[in-house]
């Protein structure tokens, strides 16, 4: 499933309705971070590289993959090493119950 992620409204407690984007920047820092980490807990597993998750939520990989490293720093995602010349990097989500949060999270943000 395709997310317009950019364009769901939220409510704010206090002040009116926030875009994603600001939310994600408010609660994580980034306000790539949350987009991202969403697309990575309801991707496929063969979709878990920077081209595809940016074409999910239209989004340049230039801007996905710094949000994956971070992943990966954190012991969210596992690298997998590279097959023969291929330049696409290829990531594993660790079980970790993150990402649970995360799907439970983007779910309740789009109701």
């Amino acid at each position: 499933m395709v997310y317009d992620l950019w364009s769901m409204e939220l409510r704010a407690h206090h002040s009116g309705t926030a875009n994603l984007g600001e939310f994600s920047h408010g609660l994580w820092g980034n306000q790539d971070r949350f987009l991202v980490a969403l697309a990575v807990a309801e991707a496929d597993p063969s979709d878990l590289f920077a081209q595809a998750l940016g074409e999910r939520i239209g989004m340049a990989d230039k801007r996905v993959g710094p949000q994956l490293k971070r992943f990966v720093e954190l012991g969210l995602l596992v690298r997998l090493p590279q097959v023969g010349g291929e330049r696409r990097v290829y990531h594993q989500r660790a079980n970790e119950p993150f990402w649970e949060a995360v799907r439970a999270m983007g779910a309740a943000l789009s109701a």
